[in-house]
């Protein structure tokens, strides 16, 4: 098991910067209330229905896997991971202690991209990111993302 010593080790696994698409929404607060809404609605419900399985911990957290979600199409594995810290970090100035990430692995290439992202602090949804695939990032082979690729691409 490799180990790491911080927060931003852990988190290394994904990608720090997360691009997220602009929204215009012109209108009244009931469009942007009915989508708010309908997304932290699924973000509840993947967290309720999940099978998370640890896959990796050290003393700065743990990072777990959603069974239930993972779907499989030639070497693509896609599936929710969800990484919990010890001790709170910071993501583009929002602070959290748990983030669960809807991620798809090129099991080939050793590649990833994030379709879905969620940053949560004591409980409470603080950050919620829903655009589509991001870039394609490599798996570094220095941070846990590897033995999560490892274990799912067996």
């Amino acid at each position: 098991m490799l180990a790491f010593d911080s927060p931003g080790d852990v988190m290394g696994c994904l990608h720090a910067s997360i691009k997220r698409p602009c929204v215009h929404i012109r209108g009244g607060n009931m469009l942007r209330t009915a989508i708010s809404v309908g997304v932290l609605g699924g973000v509840v419900a993947i967290s309720q229905a999940a099978d998370w399985e640890q896959v990796y911990a050290s003393s700065v957290g743990t990072v777990k896997v959603d069974r239930s979600t993972l779907s499989r199409d030639g070497p693509l594995v896609t599936t929710w991971l969800q990484i919990e810290l010890r001790k709170p970090d910071t993501l583009g100035g929002v602070a959290y202690d748990k983030r669960s990430t809807r991620v798809a692995i090129n099991c080939d290439t050793r590649q990833y991209q994030m379709t879905s992202e969620s940053l949560w602090l004591r409980g409470k949804l603080v950050k919620n990111w829903e655009g589509g695939p991001s870039e394609d990032f490599d798996v570094d082979p220095d941070k846990p993302l590897k033995e999560v690729a490892g274990t799912l691409c067996r």
